[in-house]
């Protein structure tokens, strides 16, 4: 089913930010630190700890002190799931089924399906951080591990090709800009 009241993207988008900070926490039972968070990439920094500081205020989280914490460091706070918490987590997980269920009606399976009950079960950060070592790890045929890292390596060529080609567009620009003033200035000396 389609979110009701927003549009597809943002529903999308926020849905799928807070179950993977929700999934991400879940997955460490002793807790997990907003440096551990930051470690994993999980966003911009200031955005992810007002997301974890609203999560906690809404009582979906909660904080404690690290036992474990270094000699003479600052003690790490542990994010926790409440019982809210798991709760809405259950009802992100039935969100994005919704979301993902009704893209794939309209975009039905073909080569590249995902297991979306596997992804609402597990899916945390760090597996989005690393999809290279997500599919090495994945019990697939090496041809198909094979044919997926090509893919993969075909669509950094192309990112790769773009970025080259931007330096190179804008370098010409800065000579050429840099050509006018000296044309100009050496004009103006006469």
């Amino acid at each position: 089913m389609w979110p009701q009241g927003s549009t597809i993207l943002r529903s999308l988008s926020e849905n799928l930010h807070h179950f993977l900070l929700l999934n991400t926490i879940k997955q460490h039972e002793g807790g997990l630190a907003f440096s551990d968070m930051k470690g994993m990439h999980a966003g911009n920094p200031s955005f992810l700890y007002r997301e974890m500081r609203k999560l906690t205020d809404e009582g979906f989280l909660v904080t404690q002190i690290d036992q474990h914490e270094r000699e003479g460091g600052r003690p790490k706070q542990l994010f926790t799931l409440t019982d809210a918490g798991f709760q809405k987590l259950e009802e992100l997980q039935d969100s994005l089924r919704g979301i993902f269920e009704g893209i794939q009606t309209r975009f039905p399976l073909g080569e590249h399906d995902i297991n979306v009950g596997e992804f609402l079960e597990k899916g945390t950060f760090q597996d989005l951080l690393n999809p290279i070592d997500y599919f090495l790890q994945k019990n697939l045929p090496v041809e198909e591990k094979l044919r997926i890292l090509g893919e993969m390596e075909k669509g950094i060529q192309m990112q790769l090709s773009k970025v080259q080609n931007a330096i190179h567009q804008l370098a010409e620009q800065e000579n050429s800009t840099q050509e006018n003033e000296t044309n100009s200035n050496g004009g103006n000396a006469n």
